[in-house]
């Protein structure tokens, strides 16, 4: 019975090809974009998923009325969220993160580039690492994270620069 359909099928893409080469054309366009919608919502689901508490982890946008329409920005500052926090009892730890370029020299020597990011100290209680070496309350002490295999590395003072010297990671 199979090869009864399967011959059919054969006899009428060869008859008419024009219209079969049509039909198979749109047939892989329509699973090329299955394909790409499927990786596209596995991408945005698995955003932050290494982090334990993922799913109780918001993100706070400010959005302005602007000329040019709506501006969404992900800076607010650090009153609002500790404001929010005293506000809405639900909310269990708030924290602000800016990103800014840092870069650090020993002694007229070669330094790094460092992503500094200053936050507040609720920071450690939303996102959850693992502590390698190191201490957050002391002084001139460097602080060593380890995320996914990816080592991040904080400083309390510019002191800790010399830790660079004796790397062990």
């Amino acid at each position: 019975m199979l090869t009864h359909y399967l011959k059919i099928a054969l006899r009428n893409i060869f008859k008419d090809k024009i219209y079969s080469l049509i039909n198979l054309i749109g047939l892989s366009v329509a699973i090329a974009c299955c394909f790409l919608l499927i990786f596209w919502i596995k991408f945005e689901l698995s955003f932050e998923d290494c982090q334990p508490k993922a799913g109780r982890i918001y993100k706070v946008l400010k959005v302005e009325k602007r000329a040019d329409g709506l501006n969404k920005s992900d800076y607010i500052r650090p009153e609002i969220a500790s404001q929010l926090k005293k506000t809405f009892p639900e909310i269990e730890a708030a924290t602000v993160i800016d990103h800014q370029p840092l870069s650090f020299v020993y002694e007229n020597k070669e330094g790094i580039m460092a992503d500094y990011v200053p936050a507040t100290p609720d920071y450690l209680d939303i996102f959850s690492y693992e502590y390698i070496e190191g201490s957050v309350l002391s002084p001139n002490t460097l602080t060593i994270f380890r995320v996914n295999n990816c080592h991040i590395f904080t400083f309390v003072s510019i002191e800790t620069m010399r830790f660079f010297r004796h790397e062990r990671l």
